[in-house]
């Protein structure tokens, strides 16, 4: 009998994965402009070729407000749901803008983790069996800095 080595290849679907998220960022208390920056991030995908991705952020504690972008198939402006479908180079240059995601804490919130924000990943199943699962890649703290209110009269 010969002996083998070497890889016998697989026609399953490899996972997609998020690289670098951080573990937070800090926006005002009642702020409606300050950035979600997650633009360290990288989405990898070995075998989705020419096929879509979906990135999905789920808040708790706020709302996204999204800037358009013509590559990407998206859901969820003033909501507290971003489904994002795109390429991975669309994706990718989606979110390392910053200014393409922002973060509305709700009204009154504040203090060190006070909302959250959960990242998921999904290749859509484009390349062999399996895959099109929706993966949680991580959750990012938001930090929410106090900001002074006016008097009630």
């Amino acid at each position: 009998m010969d002996n083998f080595s070497g890889e016998i290849p697989s026609s399953g679907n490899v996972d997609p994965t998020i690289t670098g998220l951080p573990t937070s960022i800090t926006v005002d208390e009642d702020a409606t402009t300050d950035e979600f920056d997650i633009s360290t991030a990288t989405i990898s995908d070995p075998d989705v070729g020419s096929g879509n991705l979906t990135l999905t952020l789920e808040a708790t504690g706020g709302i996204f407000d999204i800037a358009n972008d013509p590559g990407l198939v998206w859901t969820g402006n003033l909501t507290s749901e971003f489904i994002a479908t795109g390429n991975l180079t669309n994706l990718n240059n989606y979110i390392n803008s910053p200014s393409n995601i922002r973060f509305r804490p709700n009204t009154n919130l504040n203090g060190d983790n006070a909302a959250s924000v959960k990242v998921y990943i999904s290749d859509n199943g484009n390349t062999g069996s399996g895959g099109g699962s929706k993966l949680l890649m991580g959750t990012v703290n938001v930090d929410i800095t106090a900001g002074n209110d006016p008097p009630d009269l």
